[in-house]
């Protein structure tokens, strides 16, 4: 593929559905980035769409179901396990423009539940992107995770970084793991590598 070649792409959206309101409308962006849910590409561009018979969005209707009732679930199995909550969960975004370094920090607790048994568990997770004005090769992303469980015994956690940065070769990555028991570190380990870009 060089560039300006014409490709022909099938996008398939198959875990993508909407129930249309009367006189609501259904707009596609089509984009050769969308940070920070997809990572730029290093040297940008621009996209031609060529429209005409050959580019179209073919959305497939569900019919209403007329024909028959949906059958109803049989009894249980068993009985729900009882989960009680300790604390409630939380989520948070906070997108802070300064000095030109736009960021984007999402934070997700799972709250404090505990199981029958005296066994409690939460989940704590926090991801920062961040980019310098539109340079690609300023974008950054790290993923903090916090997982927690205790019983009366003893206190498990375990605690992951993963940090991402790119050139406009290759992306560099670097994972930390640590498990901790009552507060002792038990296993800690790092990953540094790289991955190269594939343009071809």
């Amino acid at each position: 593929m060089r560039p300006g070649e014409p490709v022909e792409l099938t996008v398939v959206m198959n875990a993508t559905a909407h129930r249309i309101e009367p006189g609501h409308r259904w707009r596609l962006t089509i984009s050769p980035t969308y940070w920070p849910l997809v990572w730029p590409a290093a040297p940008g561009g621009s996209l031609l769409i060529h429209c005409g018979e050959a580019s179209f969005l073919w959305l497939p209707e569900r019919a209403a179901r007329r024909e028959s009732p949906i059958a109803p679930f049989g009894p249980p199995e068993q009985a729900p396990t009882t989960i009680n909550r300790l604390s409630p969960p939380q989520r948070t975004r906070r997108i802070t423009a300064t000095g030109g370094i736009t960021t984007v920090i999402d934070r997700d607790s799972t709250g404090e539940f505990e199981y029958p048994g005296e066994v409690a568990a939460s989940l704590e997770a926090s991801d920062r992107f961040a980019i310098t004005g539109t340079d690609p090769l300023t974008a950054e992303v790290m993923c903090d995770r916090h997982c927690r469980v205790r019983w009366p015994e003893a206190t498990i956690e375990i605690i992951t970084r993963s940090e991402m940065r790119a050139t406009a070769d290759a992306w560099h990555v670097v994972n930390s793991i640590e498990a901790r028991a009552d507060g002792e570190m038990r296993f800690a380990q790092t990953w540094d590598f790289t991955v190269e870009r594939d343009w071809t």
